[in-house]
């Protein structure tokens, strides 16, 4: 596991997004400290199993260390003259409302879901449905807290939207201790933890959309199965994929 000493000249203030990480970005590659838990593993863990997935977009996660703290860290998504702009963001810029608000207009989780799509073709020409699909389905599967419309977004160049990868995954399967302490078992955390995106329950919000998302579960569950770490994080993604198994089994 390779460590890093990272100067605070490094380090970055982050002005979008509901994270509490600290972060550095350096040499084009980010870094993130564990502050609340184990944000690394869940990073690390989640993008293995995505790997493993018909996702093509996605950011991978290593674990490290960051002048002595346990971290994980990734590849900038973006290339030269590109930037992230989040939903919320882009939705504040053009409409001067907030995205979660309007969002929550709507009565119903699949009311809620054609508006994003709607209207986020309508100003950048993407059709999301896939994109926000694979998100809904991955956070019900990692049990994500998190998923608020700040990490989600699309990448634009200064002329054409392009869809964002799937990043951000650090709060799910129980990584964060101030909603889930260390001593809970894997069935107390799934009973603690909800969903924020277009509905309160992450199997309310996966019934509004159309499932894409299938996994190879023979190459998965072995690295799983012999990572050699102990880890309430690995226990419940293993218990969320036998729970699921019939939805997102590719075989």
């Amino acid at each position: 596991m390779e460590s890093y000493e990272i100067s605070d000249l490094y380090k970055i203030i982050s002005r979008d997004s509901g994270g509490s990480q600290g972060k550095y970005f350096k040499d084009n590659i980010w870094y993130k400290l564990d502050t609340v838990g184990e944000e690394s593993r869940a990073e690390n863990i989640i993008s293995i199993l995505l790997e493993k997935s018909n996702v093509k977009s996605f950011v991978r996660y290593e674990i490290c260390y960051v002048n002595g703290k346990r971290a994980c860290s990734a590849h900038n998504f973006l290339s030269e003259n590109e930037i992230f702009i989040s939903l919320h963001k882009l939705y504040m810029a053009v409409f001067h409302k907030t995205l979660a608000d309007e969002v929550f207009r709507y009565n119903t989780a699949k009311e809620r879901f054609d508006f994003l799509i709607t209207v986020f073709n309508e100003i950048t020409a993407l059709d999301l449905t896939e994109y926000l699909s694979n998100i809904i389905a991955l956070d019900m599967l990692c049990l994500n807290p998190d998923r608020h419309f700040k990490n989600i977004g699309v990448i634009y160049n200064g002329a054409d939207y392009r869809q964002a990868p799937i990043f951000d995954n650090g709060q799910a399967l129980g990584a964060n201790w101030s909603i889930c302490p260390p001593d809970l078992s894997v069935s107390e955390c799934i009973e603690k933890i909800s969903s924020c995106t277009i509905a309160g329950s992450f199997e309310v919000q996966f019934s509004a959309i159309k499932n894409v998302l299938s996994i190879d579960y023979d190459s998965l569950m072995k690295p799983l199965l012999n990572c050699g770490t102990k880890s309430r994080v690995t226990d419940m993604l293993i218990y969320q994929l036998e729970r699921y198994r019939s939805i997102f089994c590719n075989s």
